[in-house]
């Protein structure tokens, strides 16, 4: 769901969109590899910005650490207010997840950057206890909902293999990944 919407706003040229998918093999240190691939990513998105950088933190030596990535980026963002989307954020260790909260949500605090922000996650405490000011969207209040559409959306995936394998074989694939999803 997550990618979809990514590929969606992605066709609009009046939104910058930067993302990153977190899964449980992703390192420690998670904060500073999201920062860095935000930053990155506004820089491919955004190649006038690239001046900046060299003006700003090359010519001056600065090191590429995390205090420097933390400054470089409300400058990124106040230049170009970009759509942030984290997906699988639950996937992380706690400490992570509150590292990378702390810094996303000081983001949204300054004044010139226009920030935008989506996290995709299952529900966990911590995220859930952070979060409960902002806008969230629940999806497992409508489990009944979301496993008819996940049925619906193998139905129509599976639907050209109807042909070479037969509609015994394709129901029960459909039937066999849909349980296993279990709404997710």
């Amino acid at each position: 769901m997550t990618s979809y919407l990514i590929q969606h706003l992605q066709l609009r040229q009046d939104i910058t969109v930067v993302y990153f998918f977190c899964n449980d093999d992703t390192e420690d240190r998670l904060c500073s590899l999201v920062l860095r691939t935000l930053a990155a990513q506004i820089l491919r998105s955004q190649p006038d910005l690239a001046s900046h950088i060299f003006d700003n933190y090359c010519r001056r030596r600065s090191t590429p650490s995390l205090p420097q990535i933390k400054k470089l980026l409300p400058d990124l963002m106040a230049a170009c207010p970009p759509h942030i989307i984290i997906d699988g954020l639950d996937e992380c260790g706690e400490k992570d997840q509150r590292a990378l909260l702390a810094e996303l949500l000081t983001l949204v605090k300054y004044p010139d950057a226009a920030v935008r922000i989506m996290v995709s996650s299952r529900e966990e405490t911590y995220i859930s206890r952070t979060l409960q000011k902002v806008p969230t969207i629940s999806l497992t209040d409508k489990k009944e909902s979301v496993n008819a559409d996940i049925r619906e959306y193998l139905r129509c995936k599976l639907a050209p293999l109807r042909d070479s394998f037969g509609d015994a074989i394709v129901d029960e694939v459909e039937v066999t990944v849909a349980r296993k999803a279990r709404g997710k």
